[in-house]
């Protein structure tokens, strides 16, 4: 780190996308078609997901994904993810639009080409929700 941001050529985004998106499948035997992310995690898990391509809801903020059509969000389900606070604590931010979205186990992924870990809380949004 040089400062407090992380830097994409250390993130493990393609990591953590393999392992939230085989864990959305295996609970729901569907795939991811959003996630509730901060941009930065939510872009790298969508961009990074094999098979799909999930939208993000920013922040969990409808103003911030204008496009994202919330009842098709519900009905669905979604990946919702955050590493900027406790990550077995679902953020105060999106549990308006996730209530009901199940824990799952934190994320400890490795960064590449450095030593050192990332934590990464998520949980599952299970379809009709």
């Amino acid at each position: 780190h040089f400062d407090n941001r992380y830097r994409a050529s250390l993130f493990p985004g393609a990591a953590i996308a393999e392992r939230m998106v085989a864990g959305f499948r295996s609970a729901t035997g569907a795939e991811p078609l959003y996630v509730v992310s901060g941009m930065w995690l939510g872009g790298n898990i969508s961009h990074y997901a094999q098979g799909v391509r999930p939208r993000v809801l920013i922040d969990g903020k409808p103003a911030r994904a204008p496009w994202i059509d919330l009842a098709d969000l519900k009905k669905r389900g979604a990946i919702v993810a955050w590493m900027d606070s406790d990550p077995a604590v679902l953020p105060p931010a999106f549990a308006q639009i996730a209530r009901g979205a199940e824990l799952q186990p934190p994320l400890t992924v490795p960064l590449r080409w450095k030593k050192g870990e990332i934590a990464i809380g998520w949980a599952i949004l299970r379809p009709g929700l």
